[in-house]
């Protein structure tokens, strides 16, 4: 059930709190994930018991097809500050950006032993599974336009110093890499189709009824 790790994520990290040393928890969710009760229960214990769990919600913006203004009215990184809980927002389509601040987030959380909270602000770009209609017709078209400028390889790229400026990565490194990174993906999805229990069409047309 969507948002059920969310217990498991505390009972670990009172464990681990226990136990003593310096690992933490760390766990992923979307926004919408993050709208379940449950999600706000746990995080209000890991707050109270000090537990050493890094939440980590991917937002999207989007559950499903429904945008989070059709959700809550304050931002999430402002309903976790309510329960204590130390909280971060940060430019996930920024791969410099979540190294740099998470890996400080991370030393803090090894050394107090406190949970935190990061919350990285992307766009829904591909649909959210098979059954809905290509086209986002749910989406504010220019916002999208705006986010796919914004694709994470374009955001790397276009940094000073990044990787694939260093002398060996040059531009036909980074065609062979993404050549090769796209058909491993090709063929896991092919691979992942013919094992499917029904054909792709049977198992849309259940979905419809």
């Amino acid at each position: 059930m969507l948002g059920s790790n969310f217990g498991v994520a505390v009972g670990m990290a009172l464990a681990l709190k226990k136990q003593g040393g310096r690992n933490i928890v760390t766990i992923f969710f979307g926004d919408g994930a993050a709208t379940r009760p449950t999600f706000l229960s746990a995080v209000n214990l890991s707050v109270i018991w000090d537990l050493p769990i890094l939440w980590v919600c991917e937002n999207n913006q989007y559950s499903a097809s429904t945008h989070d203004s059709e959700t809550a009215r304050t931002p999430l990184s402002h309903r976790v500050s309510a329960f204590g809980l130390r909280s971060h927002v940060i430019d996930g389509n920024d791969l410099y950006a979540v190294y740099r601040r998470g890996k400080r987030i991370i030393d803090r959380m090894r050394l107090q032993r406190k949970p935190e909270f990061i919350e990285l602000a992307t766009f829904r770009i591909a649909e959210h599974d098979f059954t809905f209609i290509p086209g986002n017709d749910y989406q504010d078209q220019r916002e999208r336009e705006r986010w796919l400028g914004r694709d994470p390889l374009r955001v790397l790229l276009g940094r000073k110093g990044n990787i694939f400026s260093m002398p060996k990565m040059h531009q036909a490194a980074i065609v062979v890499i993404s050549e090769t990174a796209e058909k491993e993906v090709g063929a896991a999805f092919d691979t992942a189709l013919m094992h499917l229990p029904m054909t792709k069409e049977e198992l849309l047309s259940s979905y419809e009824e």
